[in-house]
């Protein structure tokens, strides 16, 4: 009897929901009496195989009246064809293009490739996306080109966090257990790192298997990186790229080894990283070994990083841990990475060949999915299906959750789509993400910096420019500072020639190249 029940739960999560959505339709908006077709190319998510014969499109055709001619590109694959179809000339490419990056845009849009899609943005042909500027102009701002015209569309995923997704969390039971408080300022966290090396802390009869600092540096997910802890002392770098850029409070664009007292921060990592405080792997483990000695039977990490939690220790163990709020700096004050419309908006996006045999009806398309009803289902899961809305909350709860299920069902990023602040708000979102936006996140927004570097487009020249400055500079930034950290490089006297390094490697050019991007994407704000 367990076993059949099983089996009709089983099916019944994979049946459409008849309540709710059951009936919902489509609102209609023809591009045209006829029906048109749009030859379409983009990148799938790595679980999907082939959208065709999804519902979801077939839905879309009917309220649009526009046949989807797609080829849907594995993600690994994705980067050889797109190289190989915009080589290959304007007059080969699809009617829309799907998932290309500012560089694409910034090298082929001086070429005539693209449509200027600004110049088509009106409230009769494009009524959704003169909304969404109109309420986030800073979207706008960043895919406007230096040239003043706009060549591409935006993905965006606003999920708050993004703006500010790097977490450190510490082991609630280990602190209890040897009655203390959670550290506010760097000095306590240093004396309970102490703690938590010198007792057995987890009870398992090993006082030498805890670690009481873990987290990867240069290697591995920069959700697993620890940098966001210079933040606090003065420097709000998030771990992005391992850049260790940031914007300052006076809009100077800068790099925090430039920055006056960063010797002061190596030097207090140098000396968790000697008395055995900071992982010993921590510059050279994969995300695999990190999150599997994360994931050990009992819990061997007294702090360490992540953007949900749960991934890097497990579930089980992940119940002793609570998130350990921004600290105090040296000198009292308490600052937090902020990553802008960076996490957002990831750069690049949708693009219409300018060679298009209809461009007007590509751009009423797109246009379409920027609907606020379209744009929630195709990123979060279509109505009656993944989601329906709840009458009693007026919320808009999953039917099932299961992630593998919703890329299933709807084309997520296959689609350019908006789900905006105000979408989120409306969405009851996997537990992990609720909790990231509930709980986590706000500790985050109240000491988050005040400016940030934008997701904005350089131009062909500056593009070229900032690729042969940046790949030597910041694969010297990284081992140097790896070096002074592990006492492999002394900071006493040898960061005065770290930094007359990078002068000689071009760091003034490179930050001024950032500087001009982020003063473009400010004046096209006001």
């Amino acid at each position: 009897m367990k076993k059949l029940l099983s089996v009709l739960l089983c099916i019944a999560l994979l049946l459409p929901c008849v309540s709710g959505f059951a009936e919902y339709t489509m609102p209609q908006r023809w591009v045209s009496d006829e029906k048109s077709t749009i030859t379409y190319i983009t990148q799938m998510h790595a679980l999907q195989t082939n959208l065709d014969d999804y519902k979801y499109l077939a839905d879309l055709e009917a309220a649009t009246n526009v046949h989807l001619d797609a080829e849907w590109i594995p993600a690994g694959q994705w980067n050889e064809k797109k190289n190989a179809l915009l080589a290959g000339g304007v007059e080969l490419l699809p009617d829309v293009i799907n998932s290309l990056n500012h560089a694409d845009i910034a090298t082929y849009a001086p070429q005539g490739y693209f449509v200027k899609i600004d110049e088509y943005l009106s409230e009769e042909l494009t009524p959704n996306l003169m909304d969404l500027f109109k309420r986030y102009p800073e979207f706008k701002a960043a895919i406007t080109f230096s040239d003043g015209h706009i060549y591409s569309l935006p993905t965006i995923n606003m999920l708050p966090f993004r703006q500010s997704p790097y977490n450190i969390f510490i082991n609630k039971e280990w602190l209890d257990k040897l009655e203390l408080d959670i550290p506010t300022n760097y000095e306590d966290f240093y004396k309970v790192l102490c703690a938590f090396r010198d007792n057995d802390c987890n009870g398992n009869g090993d006082p030498t298997d805890e670690i009481p600092l873990a987290g990867l540096f240069a290697s591995g997910t920069d959700y697993f990186r620890w940098i966001s802890l210079f933040a606090a002392m003065g420097y709000p770098v998030g771990s992005i790229n391992l850049n260790f850029m940031y914007v300052t409070d006076d809009h100077r664009v800068t790099l925090a080894p430039l920055e006056e007292g960063f010797d002061d921060a190596l030097r207090y990592f140098k000396k968790l990283y000697s008395e055995d405080l900071l992982q010993k792997e921590t510059f050279t483990m994969t995300n695999a070994e990190y999150t599997g000695l994360g994931n050990s039977a009992t819990a061997v990490y007294g702090v360490y990083c992540d953007w949900f939690g749960n991934v890097v220790v497990g579930s089980e163990n992940f119940d002793e841990y609570v998130v350990l709020p921004p600290m105090a700096g040296p000198d009292g004050s308490t600052t937090w990475s902020n990553m802008g419309t960076s996490l957002f908006y990831g750069g690049g996006g949708t693009v219409i060949n300018a060679e298009a045999s209809n461009i007007e009806a590509c751009i009423k398309w797109l246009d379409y999915l920027y609907l606020p009803e379209i744009s929630l289902q195709t990123t979060r899961g279509n109505f009656g299906v993944v989601i329906e809305k709840n009458e009693e909350d007026g919320m808009y709860h999953y039917i099932n959750s299961d992630d593998t299920f919703r890329v299933m069902n709807v084309p997520a990023e296959a689609l350019p789509f908006a789900f905006t602040a105000d979408q989120v708000e409306t969405v009851v979102l996997a537990e992990n993400m609720m909790r990231k936006i509930n709980d986590f996140y706000p500790l985050n927004a109240a000491v988050m910096a005040t400016n940030a570097l934008p997701a904005a487009t350089f131009t062909l020249e500056e593009t070229a420019d900032v690729a042969f400055y940046q790949a030597d500079i910041v694969s010297y930034i990284t081992k140097m500072l790896s070096a002074f950290i592990t006492g492999q490089s002394d900071i006493d006297t040898e960061y005065e020639a770290f930094i007359n390094q990078l002068k000689k490697m071009g760091v003034d050019e490179y930050l001024k190249l950032y500087q001009g991007l982020y003063d473009r994407f400010q004046a096209a704000l006001k």
